[in-house]
């Protein structure tokens, strides 16, 4: 038998902070403890990249990302505002549109 769970912080408590907590399936006689030590400093935000060519210049590149100038768009910062229309169509800005509808079902031209 085995089990995968998933364990999000919502948030950074003081650093040298631990927690633990117990999982007990429902049905089963075993237990586990789990303890956490809170990392949040992340080694690659140490090294950030201004106006990155990953970003088309037009962005700061860190952690894998990039985080758009104001007036940009999109995961590379390939869109300027404006250039971006909501109707539903097959692309933009060189991207796919996929939509989900309400019963979850995902659609779209190239999706």
């Amino acid at each position: 038998v085995s089990f995968n769970i998933t364990v999000d912080a919502r948030g950074c408590p003081p650093k040298g902070t631990r927690k633990s907590f117990t999982i007990r399936p429902v049905g089963f006689k075993d237990r586990l403890e789990v303890s956490v030590d809170y990392r949040c400093d992340c080694s690659c935000t140490y090294y950030t990249e201004t106006n990155s060519s990953r970003c088309n210049s037009a962005g700061t590149y860190s952690c894998g990302t990039c985080h758009c100038e104001p007036g940009y768009l999109g995961a590379r910062c390939e869109c300027k505002e404006g250039e971006v229309d909501h109707q539903p169509r097959a692309s933009s800005c060189n991207q796919c549109l996929c939509y989900e509808s309400e019963f979850g079902k995902i659609y779209g031209t190239f999706c």
